[in-house]
């Protein structure tokens, strides 16, 4: 046991060190930033991805309504730029301010263009005028995401903290925490549980799981299920809402990160389910495979959920 132990430190220095290696690495610095920004996107747009309604306005807009839309919403990045971000280390100046505003609206247009053609609303026949209001219309949330994800989770506290005020804090929360990894791997569980419901509960009863399921195919189903698992690992493991250390020595049966993000989505489906029944959005009567559909598409954004309430422990 004591050999376990050791060893899991060793990896921990070693990740340290390869971290701080990377922060000195402006490419590494750059990518991380961009990783924040598209966890943030998905966090804060994914409950208007399924909204019908904001499709359908992508319907009517013209190109002025469109262009005047985004411009809008470049002006309220900037602004928030000024007091969020996406990035970890800032310049208060208004030039880098504008160029960031820039780069989060790119994100968010990319992002929200991906999800429309993952749940398959966005079909290539639907017309280059209807595609480009539909990504207009989702790609302002997602662009409002990306603006402010650097608070969206409060995992950047301790950085204003000296060296005793973190290791007091650390202490604290050693001391109010059990170590077992029993309760380490329940406590990962429930917070992904409580994420998923947050973000799923109000998504469950409407129609637009029924819409999308019924537009899945089986290539689509595998590309939902692919989508769901990299987002969680990105924002959980690669955005830096919380160190990655603090990941890494955080025990539990399950802690390898790409172990934990499939038993975190494992236990998003599981809600996924209980929330489809409670809302009686499936029956006994139905095929396995229409369930099966229902469950993957509100477990995209359940596993999302499931992640940002995996940063909160």
């Amino acid at each position: 046991m004591f050999q376990l132990e050791e060893g899991e430190g060793v990896i921990v220095t070693r990740r340290k060190l390869m971290a701080s290696a990377q922060e000195n690495n402006p490419w590494y610095s750059e990518l991380d930033d961009i990783l924040r920004a598209v966890s943030g996107s998905f966090l804060f747009g994914i409950p208007l991805l399924y909204t019908e309604e904001v499709w359908l306005v992508g319907n009517h807009v013209n190109a002025l309504y469109m262009t005047l839309a985004l411009c809008i919403t470049l002006f309220l990045l900037i602004i928030l730029d000024y007091g969020a971000g996406f990035r970890k280390k800032k310049e208060y100046r208004w030039t880098i301010s504008i160029m960031d505003s820039l780069v989060a609206l790119a994100v968010a247009i990319v992002c929200a263009s991906l999800s429309l053609m993952i749940i398959g609303v966005l079909p290539l026949d639907l017309g280059l005028e209807n595609i480009v209001g539909y990504i207009t219309m989702e790609a302002i949330p997602f662009g409002i995401g990306a603006g402010i994800s650097d608070y969206l989770v409060e995992g950047q506290r301790t950085e204003g903290m000296d060296e005793p005020q973190q290791l007091e804090k650390k202490k604290r929360e050693e001391d109010r925490t059990p170590r077992g990894k029993l309760h380490g791997t329940l406590v990962d569980l429930g917070a992904t549980a409580l994420g998923a419901v947050i973000i799923g509960f109000t998504i469950a009863p409407t129609d637009e799981v029924l819409l999308i399921a019924s537009r899945l195919s089986s290539l689509g189903m595998l590309l939902i299920i692919l989508a769901s698992l990299i987002i969680s690992y990105i924002i959980v493991f690669e955005a830096s809402f919380v160190s990655e250390s603090k990941r890494l020595e955080q025990r539990g049966i399950f802690q390898h990160p790409v172990v934990e993000t499939i038993n975190s989505y494992l236990a998003a489906l599981a809600v996924s389910l209980f929330m489809l029944w409670l809302f009686q959005t499936v029956a006994t009567d139905r095929p396995w495979h229409e369930w099966l559909s229902y469950i993957l598409v509100l477990g995209f954004p359940a596993s999302i959920g499931g992640a940002a309430g995996r940063l909160a422990v």
